[in-house]
């Protein structure tokens, strides 16, 4: 009897530690989704990797009005992605599960300083010369990306004309 009442004690207080750990773990998760700026952030980070779409749908010719008009309802859309709750849930959950409670504290002391506040600031500026920049680069090996899946449908194409332009096989007689 002693033992079975020991075991059961052991293992609420096990449970208990293992909910508060969770507890500290999942506030240390959420303290750095919000020191993060999640809104501005999400706001900046969507736009700033939009904007190469925006160029190249200008430089198709796309009358400026169409490219304002497009870039306001991308704005629209990512003020929403933005203030959707689940967005937090689901990224402090990422948070939890890339790093420990420790690591997350140490990442939030970083992000609390002069050099992490201008990293936090810069970050979004960084993504989107970076997304500039691959967008040029991917411009310059388009032509013949373009033309290798043009081959690879038109062969496949071909492959396929024969089997479905076939036809019909006369049925056996019984004769």
């Amino acid at each position: 009897m002693m033992k079975k009442l020991f075991l059961l004690l052991f293992t609420a207080a096990l449970a208990l530690n293992v909910h508060a750990d969770e507890a500290g773990h999942r506030a240390a998760a959420e303290e750095l989704y919000n020191e993060m700026s999640p809104k501005e952030t999400v706001l900046t980070s969507f736009m700033a990797s939009y904007e190469p779409y925006m160029q190249q749908i200008a430089q198709m010719g796309v009358p400026a009005e169409a490219v304002a008009q497009i870039r306001k309802e991308g704005a629209s859309l990512a003020e929403k992605i933005a203030n959707d709750p689940e967005l937090s849930k689901k990224m402090v959950a990422v948070y939890m599960e890339t790093f420990t409670e420790s690591e997350l504290k140490e990442i939030i002391a970083f992000y609390k300083t002069p050099t992490g506040q201008k990293a936090l600031k810069q970050l979004p500026v960084l993504f989107e010369k970076g997304a500039v920049i691959g967008q040029e680069i991917a411009m310059k090996y388009m032509p013949d990306f373009q033309e290798k899946v043009q081959q690879i449908m038109q062969s496949a194409m071909l492959d396929q004309a024969p089997a479905q332009s076939a036809p019909a096989e006369p049925a056996a007689s019984g004769m």
